[in-house]
This record gives C-alpha cells, structure tokens and sequence, in this order.
C-alpha cells in the first residue's frame, strides 16, 4: 500500500545501567521514556492505518451507491422512452346499443 508509513526498525535496546555521564537511573529512566515514547508512536501509527482503511472502505461504499443510483436512474430514463416512443393503442370502438326501438313508436 502506498498510503502506509514505513514500519521502523526496532528500537536499540538501552544502554547498560551505570554507563555515560550521570549515573545508571538517568541512563534508565531515557531509557524507559524513549521506549514508552516509541510505543505510543507505533500505537497513533496504527490508528492513523485504520482510519485510512475505514475512509477507504467510505468511499467504495459511496462509489458503488452512487453507480447504483445512476444506473436506476438511466434504466428510469429509457424506460419512460420506451413508453413514449410506442405508438399508443388505438381505443377500442364502442358496439352501438340499441335503444329497443326502431323509430316508429312500437
């Protein structure tokens, strides 16, 4: 995928108590703190991964809502064409009634 960040490498592990300048508990506690910092980057990476997948997701959805809703709307359109453009039926002629007399009063 060309959206995804590029996964790190895992972090170096910390330096071994007691080295550098400052004592072992400075060293460890950077130590710690890089590493918890690390972690909530890789946690808000993540995150950042699934919203990019639902907002895809989003839009396929919308796509092929929109594609259903023109094509309904073509099919309406040549369906009302079609209705048109056949020549109307002519209407049905009526029998004639009689009226139970022929004019000379019987």
């Amino acid at each position: 995928m060309a959206d995804k960040v590029k996964e790190e490498d895992p972090p170096p592990p910390p330096p071994p108590l007691g080295s550098g300048p400052g004592g072992g508990a400075n060293a460890q506690l950077s130590a710690v703190l890089r590493d918890f910092g690390q972690g909530i980057m890789r946690l808000e990476r993540r995150r950042m991964e699934m919203q990019w997948e639902i907002d895809r997701g989003w839009k396929e959805t919308e796509a092929r809502y929109s594609r259903m809703l023109l094509d309904a709307q073509r099919h309406l359109h040549e369906a009302l064409n079609a209705a048109s453009a056949a020549p109307a039926p002519a209407p049905a002629k009526k029998a004639r009634r009689e009226h139970g007399g022929s004019g000379d009063g019987s």
